[in-house]
């Protein structure tokens, strides 16, 4: 005759050591835990996107910002050396560019990248800066 294995009630079992009340709750944590490892991923993820997205805008900053002056550089006579010409020149180059964007508006990030980058707005010479914050070439304090 072959052995039958022995048949376990597990409701029997489950009534003999643990209550319904502790079996739930358990199912509770472990449903909690999956839940808490869930949130901690799509975090992570959300975490790595939008590191992402902070590259690819810095990114098309720099592409905007350098076809914004190839532009300007075509569209505008370059300004002389000098402080008043190349006002002149950022005041048309931001009125035209203003009048070509969404809502006429440019934001100042974009402006000021812009002013940073371009080759003829940065040509100045170094002695007109050094005249224009009041440097001077020698003290006439001292008497030589």
């Amino acid at each position: 005759m072959l052995h039958q294995p022995e048949k376990i009630d597990l409701l029997q079992d489950l009534q003999q050591t643990e209550t319904w009340d502790a079996v739930v709750q358990a199912f509770v944590i472990i449903d909690s835990q999956e839940n808490l490892l869930n949130y901690y991923a799509a975090y992570q993820a959300l975490i790595k996107e939008k590191e992402r997205l902070v590259k690819k805008k810095k990114d098309m900053l720099k592409k905007f910002v350098k076809e914004i002056n190839t532009w300007s550089h075509m569209r505008f006579v370059q300004p002389k050396n000098n402080r008043r010409s190349t006002q002149g020149y950022f005041t048309a180059k931001y009125t035209q560019l203003k009048a070509l964007m969404p809502n006429n508006q440019i934001c100042r990030t974009i402006l000021n990248k812009m002013k940073k980058e371009d080759t003829w707005a940065n040509h100045m010479s170094k002695s007109e800066v050094a005249l224009s914050r009041g440097g001077r070439i020698c003290n006439t304090r001292t008497n030589f």
